[in-house]
């Protein structure tokens, strides 16, 4: 059976005590897998207002948190997730990335990029502190939740250095493995095989 995946893709510092090896996570997970998240709603630069509630039960979720758009790695992860939209879509799934970036500042992020997908504002960092951490300057780590459609956290990544976020490739299979263990999604059946 498939299960869900907490990835710690993390910069991890050790020391040596006795001969073992010890190693340290900066960033523990702050909800647990399977948990249904907390709900939210953000300003977003499709001009209305965005939360998880606007998405339950019809879609999977992709929820992106990210620094800002002088970020290197979030711009890649960004403009793959952009490539690959078609194929979210047809994984019955749809990607909200989140900033602490103000709406204006999303807005023209989201227009150089050409994303078919919202950014939500987070300005005061409230919502991005109750999935991951704000750095010292206040921005969102970035980090990866991906949601069953009913809200149930699959899978998360906090990348305590930013070339440690999934691929788009990577999102994508996770949110297979959700459709293969939903079987009120509309996942195929076998067909029956009739003895005459």
């Amino acid at each position: 059976m498939l299960h869900a995946s907490v990835l710690h893709r993390c910069f991890c510092t050790g020391s040596t005590s006795g001969g073992r090896f010890t190693m340290a996570r900066l960033y523990q997970p702050k909800l647990s897998l399977q948990q249904v998240v907390p709900d939210f709603e953000l300003p977003s630069t499709k001009g209305a207002r965005l939360g998880l509630w606007d998405f339950k039960p019809q879609r999977n979720l992709v929820l992106f948190f990210f620094h800002n758009s002088g970020c290197a790695a979030c711009r890649e992860l960004l403009l793959g997730l952009a490539r690959d939209y078609p194929r979210y879509k047809d994984e019955e799934a749809e990607i909200l990335a989140v900033t602490t970036a103000p709406l204006d500042q999303s807005l023209k992020l989201a227009q150089d990029l050409s994303l078919p997908f919202p950014i939500l504002s987070d300005p005061t960092g409230e919502t991005a502190q109750k999935f991951t951490y704000l750095d010292e300057r206040g921005q969102a780590v970035p980090s990866v939740f991906v949601l069953d459609r009913f809200g149930a956290l699959y899978t998360q990544v906090i990348a305590e250095q930013e070339s440690q976020l999934p691929s788009s490739e990577e999102i994508l299979e996770w949110l297979d493995l959700i459709e293969a263990q939903c079987p009120e999604c509309g996942a195929p059946e076998w067909p029956s095989l009739s003895m005459q």
